[in-house]
């Protein structure tokens, strides 16, 4: 038996129960009906707030976060734009450096005088040709030995008082005539003229030396005095120089007495 023929058979009063609890329903449901669409409402609404909040949120967290990489973009590329000026800077004074260098490498080796660059310790650190022709020493052979080694025995403490005068500042420079041991054993006559360079905190680096030969002038001061002193036929002392003896004689015997007395 098919469903429309049972409602069909269904008793009246079975029908009007169902109808009376349908229509209850409906009323129900019509009844609770704003409020819950009012619930729905709210919600969603707090869940629209809610959402706008954290999108506002999330906004301002990005703006923050470019403005501090805009700053430190801009911190960049002033960072990079004054690494460039010293890159430049630097660029320049090493360039004028290297002219400074090469000007003075140029006079140094070819000065018409000798000229050395001494340590500390008297090691000879750079000579010019003009300086191996005075003491017919070659730079490798002047390299491997000291300024006293070259210098003759009894003149090495000629200049003790000087080089401590200039080693503590009292004294830009200073010259002495002393003798070098030449490569062919004998010992050569030189003017040596003595400065010294220092650093930027003032300590002594090391010692510039300009060194003439003055070994002919010498040697004419030397036969000078010898004409002076003695007959030009004869070669013995002449009279001047008896008269100096004597007058030395004479100093002495009044200072300290005649020998005995």
């Amino acid at each position: 038996m098919t469903t429309s023929k049972r409602s069909k058979e269904e008793p009246p009063a079975r029908r009007e129960r169902i109808a009376v609890e349908t229509a209850g329903w409906l009323e129900k449901a019509l009844r609770q009906a704003p409020g819950l669409i009012a619930k729905n409402v709210r919600q969603r609404a707090a869940e629209m707030v809610s959402a706008s909040r954290a999108q506002q949120q999330r906004i301002g967290e990005l703006e923050v976060a470019e403005s501090k990489l805009a700053s430190t973009n801009a911190r960049l590329r002033e960072e990079i734009s004054r690494r460039e000026r010293l890159e430049k800077v630097a660029r320049e004074v090493e360039r004028g450096l290297r002219e400074v260098r090469e000007r003075f490498e140029s006079a140094f080796d070819n000065a018409p005088i000798g000229m050395a660059l001494i340590a500390m310790d008297g090691r000879w650190l750079q000579v010019n040709d003009a300086l191996c022709r005075i003491t017919g020493h070659t730079g490798e052979a002047l390299k491997a030995t000291t300024l006293r080694a070259m210098t003759h025995p009894d003149d090495l403490d000629l200049d003790a008082e000087q080089l401590q005068r200039l080693l503590a500042g009292q004294i830009p420079s200073y010259q002495v005539e002393k003798r070098y041991r030449h490569a062919l054993g004998h010992h050569v006559w030189v003017l040596v003229t003595t400065s010294i360079v220092r650093d930027e905190d003032r300590v002594p680096l090391y010692v510039v030396t300009q060194v003439q030969d003055v070994s002919e002038r010498k040697e004419l001061a030397r036969r000078l005095e010898y004409f002076v002193d003695h007959d030009f036929l004869t070669g013995l002392f002449n009279r001047r120089h008896f008269e100096q003896e004597l007058a030395k004689e004479t100093e002495r015997v009044a200072r300290y007495g005649s020998p005995g007395a």
